[in-house]
C-alpha cells in the first residue's frame, strides 16, 4: 500500500494497540443458557475424581470442625463444674424447702406445692439480692486489653458477628480469611449479605478495598456466587427518597420473563457499588491479586496525585521529551513491588540504583518499551482467557453486563426526553479503548463484538473479505463513539476536564465525590464561577450532595487544609483554594 492510501486511513486503522482477543459464543446465548454454561465452565474445571477427593475432604473437614467445636464447648471439665454447680444448686434448694416445710406437710404434699406455684424469679431483685456477693471469676482466654489497657472480649463467639465487626481495612490477611471461612460455615446467605454491606455506599461501610478483598476470598472458594451476584453491585436496589413531579410517582413496568435483571430495580434507586466496580475486580484478576492476602491498590490506582494538587495529570518527561520510568505507581514497568534491600547496604546502594536505572532508560527506547509492556499484558490476558475457567467466566460475565446496559441506553439516546432521563450511568463507568482497564483486560473488543455483529457495521472501509482484526478496530470504533455520545448526554464532568471547557460544567450537578477530588481543578481553571457557585452554597441557595460523602473525607480535607495554611508558604492561589475549600465543609 503506497503512502497517499496510508494517509487516507481512518486513526483507528493506523494504531499499532492489540484489539484480537479470544469470543465464546455462550456471549450471545439467552440469559439463562448463559448462566448455565457459566455454571458448567466453573463447576468442571476440575476432573471428577479430583472433585470427588474435594468434596470427601471438605465434608471431612467438617466433621472434624463440629467434633472440634463440640469438644470446646462442652469439654470434660466444663461438663464437670456445670454438675458440680447442679449439685449444690439442688442441696441448697432441698435445705431451704426443709427448713420451710418441716413439720406442715409430707414430701408428697410439697411436691404437689411446687408443681402447682413454680418458684417467679425476678432479675433486678437477684441482682440487689447478689450485689454484695462474691464475684465469679473472669474467663481470661476471650478477653484482651484495648489500648486504654481496660479489658475487653477478643470475639463475640459469633462468626458473623465478628466478621461484620471486624471487616475493616485493617484487618489482616489471614484473620479476614479465617473470618470469612467460619462465617460461611455458620450461614453463607448472611456471609455475603455482611460482604455486600462492606461495600454498600448508601447502607453499608463503603470501602472498595475490603470488598475487593472479599471478593478475591469468593473467587478462590465459591467463584460461582461471585459470578452470579456481581451485578447486584450497579443495579438501582436501593430505595432513595425523591422529589415527586406531577403524575411521575406511579410508573409500570411490564417485565418479559423472570431473568430479566431490572425487575428488582427501584424507581430513582441508588446501587450499593458502581460500574467501575466490575472493571476493578476484573483488572485485579488480569494482575493475578484476586486474594484475600493481596493489596488491590497495588493494582489500582486509587489516589492520582496530580489530581489532588490540582495540576496536570501527565507523567514528567526529560528534556528532550522521553518520560521518566520506573518512578511511577505499582512498577509495572521497572518491576513489581518495592525493593527488598535490608540493613545499612540499602541506603547505600540507593544512588548507583539510580544511575542504573537512568542509564537504561537512556538506552531503551521509550517507544520499544511501550511497545512490549502492551503485548506482555494482551498475552497474560489472553491465556488467562483461555486457561483459567474462572477468570473466563468473570470475563464474560462483566462484559455481557455492560453490553446489555449499554445496548438499552444507547436506544434511549435516540428516544424522547422521557427516555433520556432513564439512561444509567453505565456509559460513565464503561472502559474507555486502550485505557487502564482495557489494557489489562481487552474487554473493549469483548463488549464491542457483543454490541457490534460483523453483519451489523456498514462501512465502506469494510469488505467480507477483511480479516477479524480489522471488523474488530471498526467494531472498537463505534464502541467509542456511541459511549463519548452517552457521557455528552450525562454531561460527565470528566469529559468537559478532558476537553478543558470548563464554562460547560453546572456544578450544581457535580456527584459529591466528583466534587471533592477536583475542586483544585475548578479553582485554578475557573475560578470566578466556581467561587460564585460556592458563594450561593455557602448562602443556603444551592447544595453539594453529600450523600456518599463520609464524615472522616470532611475532616481529612479540614486537617490537610489547616496544615497547609500553618505552612506560611502557599500562594495566592493556594490561599484561594482553602477560602473556597472552607466554604464547601462549612455549607
Amino acid at each position: 500500500m503506497d503512502s497517499s492510501s496510508e494517509s487516507d486511513l481512518p486513526w483507528f486503522l493506523k494504531s499499532s494497540a492489540p484489539v484480537l482477543f479470544p469470543f465464546d459464543d455462550a456471549l450471545r446465548l439467552p440469559q439463562a443458557e448463559f448462566e448455565e454454561c457459566i455454571r458448567q465452565m466453573i463447576t468442571g474445571r476440575h476432573n471428577e475424581s479430583f472433585g470427588r477427593e474435594v468434596r470427601e475432604e471438605h465434608f471431612a473437614a467438617m466433621a472434624e470442625a463440629a467434633e472440634s467445636e463440640t469438644f470446646t464447648l462442652v469439654s470434660n471439665s466444663t461438663s464437670a463444674e456445670i454438675r458440680q454447680a447442679l449439685n449444690a444448686a439442688k442441696l441448697s434448694n432441698h435445705a431451704s424447702q426443709d427448713t420451710e416445710t418441716m413439720g406442715r406437710s409430707s414430701p408428697t404434699q410439697e411436691m404437689e406445692v411446687e408443681e402447682a406455684q413454680p418458684v417467679q424469679s425476678n432479675p433486678f431483685m437477684e441482682g440487689l439480692i447478689n450485689y454484695d456477693n462474691e464475684k465469679p471469676a473472669r474467663d481470661l482466654e476471650n478477653m484482651m486489653y484495648t489500648e486504654n489497657g481496660d479489658l475487653a472480649y477478643r470475639s463475640s463467639q459469633d462468626a458473623l458477628v465478628d466478621l461484620f465487626q471486624e471487616l475493616e481495612e485493617v484487618v489482616s490477611g489471614p484473620r479476614l480469611k479465617d473470618l470469612l471461612t467460619r462465617a460461611w460455615e455458620e450461614n453463607p446467605l448472611a456471609t455475603l449479605r455482611i460482604i455486600f454491606n462492606s461495600r454498600s455506599i448508601h447502607l453499608g461501610k463503603s470501602s472498595r478495598t475490603v470488598f475487593y478483598r472479599c471478593a478475591g476470598w469468593l473467587a478462590q472458594n465459591h467463584p460461582l456466587t461471585l459470578v452470579a451476584n456481581l451485578r447486584w453491585l450497579s443495579r438501582p436496589v436501593i430505595n432513595k427518597k425523591a422529589e415527586k413531579k406531577e403524575d411521575d410517582d406511579l410508573v409500570l413496568v411490564e417485565e418479559e420473563n423472570d431473568d430479566d435483571s431490572t425487575k428488582f430495580d427501584v424507581k430513582n434507586g441508588v446501587a450499593h457499588g458502581y460500574w467501575k466496580d466490575l472493571l476493578n475486580i476484573l483488572a485485579i484478576a488480569a494482575n493475578d491479586k484476586l486474594t484475600v492476602i493481596d493489596d488491590p491498590k497495588e493494582v489500582l490506582n486509587t489516589e492520582n496525585p496530580g489530581i489532588l494538587r490540582g495540576k496536570s495529570t501527565k507523567k514528567p518527561r526529560h528534556r528532550d521529551g522521553r518520560r521518566l520510568h520506573g518512578h511511577h505507581h505499582g512498577g509495572m514497568i521497572g518491576g513489581r513491588g518495592r525493593g527488598r534491600g535490608r540493613g545499612r547496604g540499602r541506603g547505600q546502594g540507593s544512588h548507583s540504583t539510580r544511575q542504573e536505572m537512568s542509564e537504561l532508560n537512556h538506552k531503551v527506547d521509550p517507544k520499544e518499551l511501550r511497545r512490549e509492556t502492551r503485548e506482555n499484558r494482551h498475552e497474560t490476558a489472553r491465556v488467562l482467557f483461555e486457561t483459567d475457567p474462572v477468570y473466563r467466566a468473570l470475563h464474560m460475565n462483566i462484559a455481557r453486563l455492560f453490553a446489555e446496559q449499554l445496548k438499552k441506553d444507547i436506544q434511549a439516546l435516540t428516544g424522547d426526553n422521557n427516555a433520556k432521563r432513564s439512561i444509567s450511568l453505565c456509559g460513565k463507568w464503561a472502559p474507555s479503548s486502550d485505557h487502564f482497564h482495557d489494557r489489562h483486560t481487552f474487554i473493549v473488543t469483548t463488549i464491542a463484538e457483543i454490541l457490534y455483529p460483523r453483519a451489523t457495521i456498514n462501512h465502506p472501509m469494510l469488505s467480507p473479505r477483511d480479516d477479524h482484526e480489522k471488523y474488530l478496530r471498526f467494531a472498537r470504533e463505534q464502541y467509542r463513539k456511541d459511549t463519548s455520545a452517552l457521557r455528552k448526554q450525562l454531561e460527565i464532568v470528566e469529559r468537559d476536564i478532558t476537553l478543558k471547557k470548563y464554562e460547560n460544567i453546572k456544578y450544581d450537578r457535580v456527584p459529591s465525590l466528583a466534587m471533592n477530588q477536583y475542586s483544585k481543578l475548578f479553582i485554578e481553571n475557573d475560578a470566578e464561577r466556581f467561587s460564585k457557585y460556592l458563594d450561593k452554597v455557602a448562602e443556603g441557595k444551592a447544595n453539594i450532595s453529600g450523600a456518599t460523602l463520609l464524615p472522616s473525607t470532611l475532616i481529612q480535607k479540614v486537617r490537610t487544609g489547616g496544615s497547609a495554611v500553618r505552612s506560611g508558604t502557599k500562594s495566592l492561589l493556594d490561599q484561594k483554594v482553602a477560602e473556597i475549600e472552607s466554604k464547601v465543609l462549612d455549607g
